[in-house]
């Protein structure tokens, strides 16, 4: 398991869903996947306002 925060979360999160940093390259389902659990997240309360603006 590994934590991020600040730049290095946001720079992960785009390295993984434009497939750089994916197990799978190309997979299409990674954006949706993403998308989901950002809004999952922010359902619960669990997105600082930063990354709110980011994505």
């Amino acid at each position: 398991m590994f934590i991020y925060t600040d730049r290095d979360a946001i720079s992960h999160i785009f390295r993984v869903s434009s497939s750089l940093d994916s197990m799978i390259i190309g997979e299409p389902q990674i954006v949706c996947q993403f998308k989901d659990s950002f809004s999952k997240a922010k359902e619960s309360k669990a997105v600082k306002a930063c990354y709110d603006k980011a994505f």
